[in-house]
């Protein structure tokens, strides 16, 4: 599974949204949206450490790997 759809599936299951994510984690909406809609398999390294210490996952959940910090 790409970087975009697993992290549109992680938005909703932590029950947020992207405006929410992208103010806490200093990433603007946009690149997020473009992250999704883009369905990207490629993002910026610092994006997504950002992106994955706001939603509490480590970086390798964004590869493949488990949630790791609070599994499902």
């Amino acid at each position: 599974m790409s970087i975009g759809k697993r992290l549109e599936e992680l938005i909703n299951y932590r029950n947020t949204n992207v405006n929410r994510v992208a103010r806490e984690a200093g990433i603007s909406p946009q690149t997020i949206y473009g992250i999704i809609k883009r369905d990207n398999t490629k993002v910026d390294i610092n994006i997504l450490m950002a992106l994955a210490k706001e939603l509490n996952v480590t970086l390798d959940f964004f590869s493949g790997g488990p949630l790791n910090v609070d599994e499902v």
